[in-house]
């Protein structure tokens, strides 16, 4: 089977090409042979999709979509991957040896958490605590930010929102 490239990064709602231009070699564990060029993100790669997740919060994910309408995008989001769990299942298989019936297991389970969190966006509610007599402390549940990671040695599997979906490979050690 031909190599599958895919060279570009989505970034702030765009393909492009990574900052160093690399790209690394996806290996098929069934025949050890390279199945996709993937494009390799860098630290400045990193930046950016920090800088527009961000910019996304403080902007229309927060001030011109409401949490139905966050919701409802979630849960689009779902029956994209629903649609699509056999390809998905299927690339998963092939990128990291696991058998068909795990990945496809674990993109359907992608599918329940998406539309568990479509179901909650909107219904996101705090406390209040009483802790004296004459007052009261409030607890609010909200987005605290962006997180943006890179890590040599790990795993890609399909992730779960809540989850890392980052998993060590046997040889990599930790400082």
């Amino acid at each position: 089977m031909p190599t599958i490239s895919y060279d570009r990064l989505y970034i702030g709602g765009e393909w492009m090409k990574p900052h160093s231009g690399r790209a690394f070699s996806s290996i098929d564990p069934a025949t050890e042979g390279v199945w996709a060029e993937v494009a390799e993100a860098d630290e400045t790669d990193i930046d950016l999709a920090v800088a527009a997740a961000r910019a996304a919060m403080r902007g229309p994910w927060t001030k011109k979509i409401t949490a139905t309408g966050r919701g409802a995008l979630l849960y689009k989001l779902a029956e994209l991957i629903r649609r699509d769990t056999g390809r998905l299942a299927a690339l998963e298989t092939r990128d990291n040896g696991k058998p068909l019936r795990d990945t496809t297991a674990e993109v359907e389970r992608a599918v329940d958490w998406l539309v568990y969190f479509a179901g909650a966006a909107d219904k996101i509610q705090g406390e209040q605590i009483p802790f004296k007599p004459d007052a009261l402390a409030y607890t609010r549940r909200e987005p605290v930010g962006v997180v943006g990671a890179v890590s040599p040695g790990i795993r890609r599997s399909c992730s779960t929102p809540g989850r890392s979906g980052l998993r060590l490979r046997p040889e990599t050690r930790w400082c």
